[in-house]
């Protein structure tokens, strides 16, 4: 029984996989043969969306799925495969204006330097690069000891964007604040000890999480609290 519950748990769809169509949509509009910078590229996941792009992988490849033990951690199943640029994402050894498209995704919350990100970011991209972003709005601790800010704001955005050249062109949110609510109950799962307590929680989630998503659905789209921005600029 536990089992089976636990099944039904965890094939309920995260609201964060709007994100991932989004970037999908994002990257299938890029122009054939446009030069592809996957910054902080981690396990490369949105590498099959780019077979018509030029696509190099950045990472600086220190993070080994476990981290410290504290927070959220991915686990074994972290792999980075090749990367093309191996380093700090503030600091890429190429030249100016060397890409016509910049991706950086759940990213800037992990990096010391994001307002210096973003400004590499305009030095490598060429003028009329897009830049597409994603990052948390709140969000908690994970992948520790590189877990630097819980979040990002609509502000944050135009400020930094504008500071470096970058004209926001979109910027939507990701989901509302019963999509956030959803995604943070389902990750409360990892922080049961008790077997007991675990199975309880399985079965209020398994029957509370449909209304829960109804609610995001059914509900207004822009709310002072959700999962995060994502967003496209060009390089002025």
């Amino acid at each position: 029984m536990f089992n089976k519950i636990k099944d039904v748990f965890f094939s309920i769809e995260n609201p964060a996989e709007e994100r991932c169509r989004w970037v999908e949509c994002k990257l299938k509009s890029l122009k054939e043969g446009s030069k592809l910078l996957d910054a902080g590229c981690g396990t490369q996941g949105y590498r099959k969306f780019c077979d018509h792009l030029d696509y190099k992988a950045q990472d600086f490849g220190g993070y080994d799925g476990e981290g410290n033990g504290e927070g959220l951690q991915d686990g074994d199943k972290w792999f980075y495969g090749d990367l093309d640029y191996k380093g700090n994402i503030w600091n890429i050894d190429e030249k100016n204006e060397t890409f016509d498209a910049i991706m950086c995704t759940e990213v800037l919350e992990h990096i010391p330097y994001p307002n210096e990100t973003f400004k590499e970011f305009s030095r490598l991209l060429k003028k009329g690069g897009t830049l597409i972003v994603t990052a948390p709005y709140a969000c908690l601790p994970h992948m520790e000891p590189y877990f630097h800010y819980s979040g990002f704001s609509e502000d944050y955005y135009k400020h930094v964007c504008s500071e470096n050249g970058l004209e926001i062109e979109v910027m939507d949110q990701n989901n509302n604040t019963f999509g956030f609510l959803f995604q943070e109950l389902k990750r409360g799962y990892n922080y049961i000890d008790s077997k007991f307590l675990k199975f309880i929680y399985l079965v209020m989630f398994v029957l509370c999480g449909p209304f829960l998503k109804f609610l995001m659905k059914h509900t207004r789209k822009k709310t002072p609290l959700h999962i995060g921005y994502m967003v496209v600029a060009k390089k002025k």
